[in-house]
C-alpha cells in the first residue's frame, strides 16, 4: 500500500513538474491539463502538500488564459490548505496569486492588499525571490494609478534584488516596468534603453510574451516621437509574435497600436481594419479598458466618414463601459465625442447641400495603448 502510494505521489510532482515546463514556454492549454491530472492523484492520496500546490500552478494558469473566477478558486483553495498545514512561502504565494486575480479584474486596492500580506510574509521568511515578485507586483499597481514615484521605488528595489538574485526573468520585468515610468515622465531615451535591455534579456532566455511586450513598447515609444516608420515595424513584428503564440490580448494591443499608427497617417481604411480587429478581439475576452479606447477611436474614424449612427453606437458603448469599471479618460472623451457627433448631425441637416463631412478639430488625434489603464504587461 505504502509503495503504490508513493508511486502515485510521484507521478503527481513529475506531473506538476511537466505542466511548469509548458507554462514557461506560454503552453497554457497543455500546462492546465498536466496540472489537473497531477491534482486528481494528489486527492486520491490525500496529500495536502501536493494538492495545494498543484491548485496554485493551475490557478496561475487559469488566471493567464482570463478564466479569473476558476483561477480565484484554486488559489482560495491552495490558500486554505497551505495556512492549515502550516506552510508560510505557500501562503504568501497564494496570496499574491490572489492579488493577481483582483488587479486583472482592475480591484486594484484589493489587488494591493493581498500583494502587501505577501511581500510582508516573504520578507518575514526571507525569500528575496517572492519579495522581489511582490514589490514589482506593487509597483505595477502604482503605475496604473499613476503614483509614479512609488512605482519607480518598487520597481528599483525589485531590479536590484532581480539582479543580486540572477534572476533575468524578473530583472527584464522589472526594466521593462522601469521603462514604462520613464516614457510616462517624457523621458523617452530612458524608456528606450530600459525597452532595449528588457528585449535583449527576453530574446536570450526564449520568453517570446515578453519579447512580444518590449517590442511592443518600443512601438509606442516611437509613435511618440512621431517615428511613424519604426513604430510600424515593432508593433508588427508585437503583432506577429503574439499570433505565433495564440496571445489573444497581445494580438488586441498590437493592432490597437497599428491603428494608431494608420491613423495618424490619416489612413482610414487601414486603421478601420485593425481598429475593428483589435475591438472584436477585446470584446472576446472582456478587455474593457481595450474595448473602451478602441471604440472611442473607431468612432472618430466614422465621424469622419458621416456614419455618424454607427459613431455613436461606438462612443455610447465606451461610455457605458467607462461608468462600469469608473474609467475616468472614457467617461470624459465619449462625453465630448458626443457632443461633436450630435453637433455634426446638425450641421449636415441644416445644410443638406454639402457634400463633405464638417470639421472635427480632435478628429486626426488617436489614443496612445498606454492611456489605458487596463493595459498591464502580460
Amino acid at each position: 500500500m505504502e509503495g503504490g502510494g508513493g508511486s502515485k505521489i510521484r507521478s503527481a510532482a513529475l506531473l506538476q513538474e511537466i505542466g511548469t515546463m509548458h507554462r514557461l514556454h506560454n503552453r497554457n492549454e497543455e500546462a492546465s491539463r498536466m496540472f489537473e491530472e497531477g491534482l486528481a492523484v494528489a486527492r486520491s492520496t490525500g496529500d495536502d502538500p501536493a494538492i495545494a500546490s498543484l491548485l496554485l500552478h493551475l490557478g496561475t494558469v487559469q488566471a493567464q488564459r482570463f478564466k479569473y473566477a476558476e483561477a480565484e478558486t484554486s488559489f482560495t483553495q491552495s490558500l486554505d490548505i497551505f495556512e492549515y498545514i502550516g506552510d508560510d512561502l505557500g501562503r504568501a504565494n497564494a496570496l499574491y496569486g490572489l492579488g493577481e486575480i483582483h488587479a486583472g479584474r482592475y480591484s486594484y486596492a484589493n489587488a494591493k492588499e493581498f500583494y502587501t500580506q505577501a511581500q510582508t510574509i516573504y520578507t518575514n521568511i526571507e525569500k528575496e525571490l517572492g519579495r522581489a515578485d511582490a514589490l514589482q507586483a506593487l509597483g505595477r499597481i502604482y503605475e496604473i494609478q499613476n503614483q509614479y514615484a512609488e512605482a519607480e521605488e518598487c520597481h528599483t528595489s525589485a531590479l536590484a534584488l532581480y539582479t543580486n538574485l540572477g534572476e533575468e526573468r524578473g530583472t527584464a520585468g522589472a526594466l521593462h516596468h522601469l521603462g514604462s515610468i520613464h516614457e510616462a515622465y517624457s523621458r523617452y531615451d530612458k524608456a528606450e534603453e530600459s525597452y532595449t535591455q528588457a528585449l535583449t534579456i527576453r530574446t536570450n532566455i526564449g520568453d517570446a510574451l515578453g519579447r512580444a511586450n518590449e517590442l511592443y513598447s518600443l512601438g509606442g515609444i516611437n509613435e511618440k516621437r512621431s517615428n511613424y516608420t519604426e513604430a510600424e515595424e515593432f508593433y508588427t513584428r508585437a503583432l506577429n509574435v503574439y499570433t505565433s503564440i495564440g496571445n489573444a490580448m497581445g494580438r488586441a494591443i498590437a493592432l490597437y497600436g497599428l491603428g494608431g499608427i494608420h491613423a495618424a497617417r490619416s489612413n482610414d481604411t487601414d486603421a478601420e481594419e485593425s481598429y475593428t480587429q483589435a475591438l472584436e478581439i477585446s470584446t472576446s475576452i472582456a478587455d474593457d479598458y481595450r474595448r473602451t479606447n478602441t471604440s472611442i477611436n473607431l468612432s472618430k474614424i466614422r465621424l469622419r466618414q458621416g456614419r455618424y449612427a454607427e459613431a455613436k453606437n461606438l462612443i455610447n458603448d465606451a461610455a457605458v463601459i467607462s461608468d462600469r469599471i469608473n474609467y475616468p479618460w472614457g467617461k470624459t472623451t465619449s462625453q465630448q465625442l458626443l457632443l461633436e457627433v450630435v453637433a455634426a448631425e446638425r450641421s449636415t441637416i441644416e445644410s443638406p447641400s454639402s457634400n463633405s463631412a464638417p470639421s472635427n478639430p480632435t478628429a486626426g488625434k488617436t489614443t496612445s495603448a498606454t492611456e489605458s489603464s487596463g493595459a498591464t504587461d502580460p
